[in-house]
């Protein structure tokens, strides 16, 4: 892999980086939720995105190094809400992984194939098996080296945008009702609950901004990065609304059966029904499908890896796993990003064969990756607005700025608090359908908390001996 990325590189693989299985599998949820107010939706979300890569921005060149928020947070609040940052910007990525497995179990939603109109219901923990499966092979493949890696990375690149180009032109040939497809009269006046888990479940097709600012190091110019990454924002919003259309247009109220409809399967079947050519489509797509989602684990892999080195070398995790190979990558930090990423998926195994309930809602697993990103995100803003202080006097805002980066803000901690309380209510109302997503969170801290303890004591130990 090239140790410099030029500014056409960065670009690309930021926007591969960002553009994933989440948008496609989010869609039929937000269109069940809240109708074509799902356009303002994606507006909203990529000013939130934007706002955050502006932030991360500034901050990646004035403090130089891997680490992203563990960095800039730890230097503004010290170590424990430091290393509690940085522990949230790495985990998101094994909760992710959660949501790649979720996804291929979802690609084969609405699958007519074998003269079965309910494949999925039919064969759901084979398929749930078989998706766990697919994913440790990538993550062998992932530690097998980085150049194996590089090929599969880009073979699976490739099949991600065929389909997804693929399924954008046959929607094309059924955009003959358009017009009347576009109206979802079923749903137009969602309650304001409605709105902000929908937020909090589609904010995942933005997540991984932060990531791409974390290897800035890596990119060639950067004092670009700020540019670069408008661009990557504007470029992906641009490609959601389009799809959104395009897919809404030709399937309409199709897709407001279930929060699980498969956008991409069930475009095949509004067009082309049920027959060979039709099945042998389904082949294809469910194989780029699951490409898209494996895709997801080499890409995060090297990210990780920047992720876990900081934490290590300032003693919260064993020193090892700050140590480079002979290609210039942290491979023991790869290493352990796959056992973590396999001990999380052993625990959703489990929970979605004791509740039926998860089987069925796949992105419950997006809940948990945006509220983990929001915090992180809140604790980074603070940091930038404190680097304004005498005590640091590190970066100069304007007063458009101030205003700009507290109003988004003050949005972060009231969506995630607001969602956090709101679900939590719930629970007493005997409605458990957030209790996964809520005990997860709980566990991420918890874990934070515990990692640290024994980190301090191993430094004081040390200190003495």
């Amino acid at each position: 892999m090239i140790k410099k990325f030029s500014n056409i590189q960065f670009f690309l693989f930021g926007v591969n980086f960002l553009v994933g299985y989440a948008f496609i599998m989010a869609i039929s949820n937000a269109y069940k939720d809240i109708g074509n107010y799902f356009i303002v939706l994606i507006l909203f979300c990529a000013f939130l995105a934007f706002t955050v890569g502006v932030v991360f921005g500034k901050l990646s060149q004035k403090i130089e190094g891997y680490g992203g928020s563990y960095l800039y947070v730890r230097k503004a609040f010290g170590n424990y809400l430091g290393f509690l940052t940085g522990w949230l910007q790495y985990i998101q990525a094994p909760l992710a992984a959660t949501a790649a497995v979720a996804g291929i179990v979802w690609t084969f939603q609405n699958v007519s194939i074998f003269g079965s109109n309910n494949f999925f219901e039919e064969h759901q923990t084979y398929i749930i098996i078989g998706s766990f499966l697919a994913f440790f092979a990538i993550i062998i493949i992932l530690n097998f080296g980085i150049k194996l890696s590089y090929i599969f990375m880009n073979l699976l690149w490739f099949f991600k945008w065929l389909i997804i180009f693929f399924v954008m032109i046959l929607a094309l040939f059924n955009l003959k009702n358009f017009s009347s497809n576009f109206i979802n009269s079923e749903k137009i006046n969602p309650s304001f609950k409605d709105i902000v888990n929908v937020v909090i479940t589609f904010f995942f097709a933005y997540g991984g901004i932060e990531g791409i600012t974390a290897i800035s190091e890596d990119a060639s110019s950067k004092k670009k990065i700020n540019f670069i990454l408008m661009m990557i924002v504007i470029f992906s919003t641009l490609f959601y609304i389009i799809y959104y259309l395009l897919i809404v247009g030709a399937n309409g109220k199709n897709l407001n059966t279930s929060n699980t409809t498969n956008s991409i399967n069930i475009t095949i079947s509004s067009v082309l029904g049920s027959g060979v050519f039709a099945t042998v489509l389904y082949f294809f797509s469910i194989v780029s499908q699951v490409a898209t989602k494996l895709n997801a684990k080499l890409q995060n892999g090297w990210v990780n890896a920047k992720l876990i080195a900081p934490l290590a070398l300032d003693g919260f995790l064993p020193v090892v796993f700050a140590k480079k190979n002979k290609h210039d990558q942290f491979s023991n930090a790869i290493y352990l990003d796959s056992i973590i990423t396999i001990i999380v998926l052993i625990f959703y195994w489990v929970a979605i064969f004791l509740n039926s309930h998860y089987k069925k809602e796949l992105d419950a697993t997006f809940s948990i990756y945006t509220l983990v990103v929001f915090f992180q995100y809140i604790f980074t803003f603070l940091a930038i607005l404190k680097f304004q202080s005498k005590k640091f006097n590190l970066i100069k805002l304007s007063i458009f700025e101030n205003i700009w980066f507290s109003f988004v803000l003050i949005i972060l901690i009231f969506l995630s608090l607001f969602w956090l309380i709101s679900n939590f209510i719930d629970i007493f109302s005997a409605n458990y359908d957030f209790v996964f997503q809520l005990g997860s969170l709980f566990t991420v801290f918890i874990i934070a908390n515990i990692i640290y303890f024994f980190s301090y004591l191993s430094k004081n130990f040390s200190k003495k001996f």
